[in-house]
This record gives structure tokens, C-alpha cells and sequence, in this order.
């Protein structure tokens, strides 16, 4: 499946995005001090070969919900990153049968950062999940990510639930953002 835009286009992960995303969990992993900084990254690249692997072997319907997509360049077909998904419940918590959709997006070379793509991935992703019958989405981040909070509200995002001080990152405290974009 490819979603096309001006600058990128979204696609299904293929065997070369392996690469990358090792080399993103292992060695420019820059990107993950505002994608949860207080998580582990106890990344195993053997185990995610393995995984994806299988996933790769496993073949797809053009009707199948693409709950990610990689982010590649128009311009030289770069993958440049990821959108994915994820359940929240009504309490905005992670759910493994929640009733809401959270997405969110990784763009981990930062030379690829500031120009536009994210902006325009996460609502080619929107403009996907409206077509799946999707009334609302959320966005989930932290204060401390100021980028990822401008990007919500410039796509039409409001401020849906904070939990204040939730976080507390090199000794300083960080409120949890869900923002909501109603169609």
C-alpha cells in the first residue's frame, strides 16, 4: 500500500527498513530523548529480524487497516521514519482494547526534521483512518516535546487531557498531553 503526498509518501515496511530501524534503536537513537525518553531501550536486534521477518513473510490485503506505515522521500525514496497507532481507553491509557486511536510519528535522522514531512505523513495517516470510518484520533506526547505539541495543534488538534507532573525526566517534571482531533 502507498499513500502519496507532495514531499513523501506513506508505504508498508519492506526487507531494507530492517536496516534502519536497527541502526535507529542501536546507534542514532537521538530521536528517542522526545519519543518517551524514560522508557528502556532494551532493543534486540536478532529478536526484531526475527520478528519482522516473519511479518515480511506474512502477505497483506489491500483491505488489511495498515495500523504503521514508513515514511519515505519523494525527491530519492529515502526512509527517512514511521507513523503508527495504538489503543487508548477512556481514561487516555494504552489498551490493548481501547476505544480510541492514538497515532504518533518517528522521523530519527534529524537532518529530515523541520521540513514538513511530519506534518504532512501524520495527516496523510488521518486522512487513511477517515476513510476507515474513524470519527476521532488522539495524540499522545509529553510537554518536554515541544516540537510534537505544535504539530498537534497545526493539524487541528486540541488539548484533550493533561496530567500534570506525570513524567519526571533528569530531575524535572513533565505533564502527559493527549490531544483530540474530532472529523
Amino acid at each position: 500500500m502507498i499513500l502519496q503526498g507532495e514531499k513523501i509518501y506513506l508505504r508498508d515496511y519492506i526487507f531494507s527498513d530492517i536496516n534502519d530501524h536497527i541502526n535507529w534503536n542501536t546507534m542514532e537513537t537521538e530521536w528517542m530523548q522526545w519519543d518517551a525518553p524514560w522508557e528502556q531501550n532494551d532493543f534486540n536486534a536478532r529478536k526484531y529480524i526475527d520478528i519482522m521477518t516473519q511479518k515480511l513473510l506474512t502477505p497483506k490485503s489491500d483491505f488489511d487497516i495498515r495500523w504503521s506505515l514508513q515514511i519515505a522521500r519523494n525527491e530519492d525514496d529515502t526512509h527517512i521514519g514511521w507513523v503508527s497507532s495504538y489503543d487508548i481507553d477512556d481514561n487516555f491509557e494504552y489498551s490493548q482494547d481501547g476505544k480510541h486511536l492514538a497515532i504518533g510519528i518517528d522521523i530519527p535522522p534529524k537532518e529530515y526534521r523541520g521540513l514538513g514531512y511530519g506534518k504532512e505523513a501524520l495527516q496523510l495517516f488521518i486522512d487513511y483512518f477517515k476513510t476507515k470510518g474513524y470519527k476521532d484520533l488522539f495524540i499522545q506526547t509529553w510537554s518536554g516535546n515541544l516540537r510534537m505539541a505544535a504539530l498537534a495543534n497545526s493539524l487541528g488538534f486540541l488539548e484533550a487531557h493533561r496530567k500534570k507532573d506525570f513524567r519526571i525526566l533528569d530531575g524535572l517534571y513533565y505533564d502527559a498531553l493527549t490531544f483530540q482531533l474530532i472529523f
